[in-house]
């Protein structure tokens, strides 16, 4: 008996839930032992820093898990030492659980994050595994996914993204089970965590009231919006603004051309003579963002068509063709991204961070389709999180 529960628990830690949050976990281990800080991991900058955390700077602007952990310690004091306020504050979800998980203790409070971060980060991998094998996919598709920068990445740098996109994953779960009252109440969750989460409800939304369940969309619909809702005119009474926009300071405005923030990020480096920097962002924008965003809007074409066709008899019927709910999912993860500024296509962290919701129905959709080759290619993501490495040896350096 000792033996094959021995067998079982080592199996069980063989996952890619278990494999993704010990590798962070080692990895801020040891970012932490070469700064001798634990405040590096949530990287304050000078520009924001408050006077009693000036000899914990770590660059000089420094990156967004610091105003995370402001959020978390100093609460709506924190203003004077955040970019945009309303903006960074709306993604209210994980300082307040890092608040409550410290006991309040300043000196527990950067772990209470990273804890989160790093429950949030098996927790979502173990429901993604789930949702693959359910549609007859191999688990381990999810360990790329877990290890690419939004998700592993965005645990080591204590930002919001890998509680966000965790939470979506447990509504999505609830969802595909029928459970729909409590989806809409992880989803609000998920949306006060980051609001780019808004597209998965937004997907189920639509196509509950494309089938005509007008009452149940409503009911949904109120569940997930109101706390975000009534959390933005708390923002704007504190703030004097709403916290909807396109990103901290210095970002740019949506674009109006599709595209046309990746475009600009080939052609003013080039410009400025810098081909060589046009070319690695390119290329890296290219494979990560571009290649998946053009397959994606690809297959919701190719559904479209497949459907009009089916409609007009000119084919038969499939069940695993056509306009779907996975569709709706893909379509509504998918349409922000031609349209994202040049501000943040050019700040690569920040745009890997983007892209969560879309690389979650991009396996998913695949997973569904059978999209072997595509689900292979999903596997890679796990490259972007070296971004993340050489960022912190560059400040080592």
């Amino acid at each position: 008996m000792i033996p094959l529960m021995s067998n079982f628990r080592i199996g069980s830690m063989l996952r890619p839930a278990f494999i993704a949050p010990l590798l962070c976990l080692i990895y801020v281990l040891a970012v932490v032992n070469v700064y001798d800080d634990a405040l590096a991991i949530v990287t304050i900058g000078s520009e924001f820093a408050p006077e009693e955390l000036e000899n914990n700077e770590y660059t000089e602007k420094g990156y967004d898990g610091q105003f995370v952990y402001y959020l978390a310690r100093y609460g709506i004091d924190s203003e004077a030492y955040i970019d945009v306020p309303s903006y960074r504050a709306q993604r209210i979800l994980l300082p307040v659980l890092g608040r409550i998980v410290s006991f309040g203790q300043d000196s527990l409070l950067v772990w209470a994050l990273l804890l989160v971060n790093l429950i949030a980060l098996g927790g979502g991998t173990v429901l993604l595994e789930k949702l693959l094998v359910e549609h007859k996919a191999n688990r381990w598709i999810a360990l790329g996914f877990a290890l690419s920068l939004g998700m592993f990445g965005a645990a080591r740098l204590i930002t919001t993204e890998t509680l966000a996109y965790a939470l979506a994953l447990g509504g999505i779960y609830l969802m595909r089970h029928n459970r729909w009252r409590w989806a809409a109440v992880i989803f609000a969750l998920s949306v006060l965590s980051k609001e780019m989460t808004l597209f998965f409800p937004a997907a189920y939304g639509v196509y509950l009231l494309y089938q005509r369940k007008i009452p149940q969309a409503f009911i949904f619909g109120a569940i997930v919006l109101l706390p975000f809702i009534i959390w933005q005119g708390i923002l704007y009474n504190a703030f004097g603004s709403f916290g909807i926009g396109s990103g901290g300071a210095g970002t740019t405005g949506f674009a109006i051309v599709p595209f046309m923030g990746f475009i600009r990020l080939i052609i003013e480096p080039i410009r400025a003579g810098n081909t060589s920097a046009a070319i690695v962002l390119g290329l890296l924008m290219g494979m990560f963002v571009m290649l998946p965003t053009v397959w994606a809007l690809w297959q919701v074409v190719a559904d479209t068509r497949y459907t009009l066709q089916v409609r007009a008899g000119n084919k038969p019927e499939s069940t695993i063709r056509g306009w779907s709910l996975m569709t709706w999912h893909l379509l509504t993860n998918i349409v922000i991204i031609p349209f994202v500024p040049l501000s943040t296509f050019a700040e690569p962290l920040g745009m890997l961070r983007f892209i969560v919701g879309m690389q979650i129905m991009v396996i998913l959709y695949a997973a569904a389709r059978r999209k072997k080759r595509a689900l292979s290619y999903s596997t890679f993501w796990f490259v972007t999180s070296f971004l993340v490495i050489v960022s912190d040896f560059a400040a080592v350096s």
